[in-house]
């Protein structure tokens, strides 16, 4: 994580404000965000994420994701519960690096890998190496996908490696689903590069205001001066 404090900083990830050895083990003293909870329960709440939310938020993921490469980090765990999000201001940060790795260009040993298995790219199950980006593009597009649908895009290991059809709202538009087809291409070499998906029409277009107040933001926060600030945040946009 210190290589990820490398001026300048990136918002979107979780930051590190001291460290301390201790021989057998080490001290980390985070940022604490607050108010805020998980991208699990953040969506479940929600039922889903209607796309204005889910753009902004998506935005700020794939930045983080692009710091770490950029910092020399890869992540390799990214799943729901490894991303919090701010209730007030929709500031995403992500966290727990765990099981995080230096990049390397020859890439990691698919036996060792130990990330979250609904977030596991097919490549982890079928060849004896994966490589970071195409992995994180991979955790990337299921987020995506349980952000807009409500559900995860596979319900089994058996499912994914099969390539069964995805189960769609009708709600998620066409330029959404591309993005997210983009991120779940099987094969790693023909998924997009970090930079292809921030450059992407549905991520680029500027929200309409229209579609900014029509959101269907579902937050139970119980506090009209919360949601207040919910929706000056999402119309700062």
């Amino acid at each position: 994580m210190v290589m990820l404090q490398r001026a300048p900083v990136c918002p979107s990830v979780i930051q590190l404000y001291e460290w301390f050895d201790r021989g057998d083990s080490f001290m980390l003293i985070l940022e604490f965000p607050h108010p805020c909870e998980d991208l699990r329960t953040f969506v479940k709440r929600m039922i889903r994420v209607d796309e204005p939310i889910a753009r902004r938020l998506m935005h700020q993921l794939v930045l983080a994701v692009q710091h770490c490469i950029d910092r020399g980090v890869f992540h390799n765990d990214i799943h729901t519960k490894n991303i919090l999000v701010n209730t007030d201001s929709l500031e995403l940060k992500l966290i727990d690096f765990g099981s995080a790795h230096l990049v390397k260009e020859e890439g990691y040993d698919s036996a060792a890998y130990v990330g979250a298995k609904q977030f596991t790219p097919p490549e982890v199950f079928q060849s004896p190496k994966y490589h970071a980006v195409p992995t994180n593009v991979w955790a990337m597009g299921v987020v995506l996908f349980y952000m807009v649908n409500g559900h995860l895009p596979y319900s089994s290991v058996e499912d994914e490696l099969e390539e069964c059809a995805l189960d769609w709202s009708p709600r998620v538009s066409i330029e959404c689903r591309h993005v997210i087809l983009m991120c779940l291409r099987h094969r790693p070499e023909n998924r997009p590069a970090i930079q292809e998906i921030l450059l992407h029409p549905w991520l680029t277009t500027r929200i309409l205001i229209k579609e900014r107040l029509g959101a269907r933001m579902k937050l139970s926060v119980g506090r009209l001066s919360q949601w207040s600030r919910l929706m000056v945040s999402l119309l700062s946009i």
